[in-house]
């Protein structure tokens, strides 16, 4: 995963308290929109604004389809 670069502190509020915040990244697969990504137990969370609505969620397996580069989606 060396295409992920990250920021130290979150862009958008997050209240859950059994979350852990990771840092804000920038996601290939959303033309590197930034994202506040938090581990939360057994799954990461990828925040793109204050509303829960805009959240992704999924497991570690998730992670190597969020952040595929650009050359890797258009193989």
């Amino acid at each position: 995963m060396s295409s992920i670069k990250h920021l130290a502190t979150p862009l958008y509020e997050h209240d859950c308290p059994d979350c852990t915040f990771l840092g804000t990244v920038f996601v290939p697969v959303q033309k590197f929109e930034p994202a506040d990504m938090y581990k939360c137990k057994h799954r990461y969370v990828l925040r793109f604004s204050s509303e829960p609505s805009d959240n992704r969620s999924g497991t570690y397996e998730s992670l190597g389809f969020w952040f595929r580069t650009e050359k890797e989606l258009s193989c």
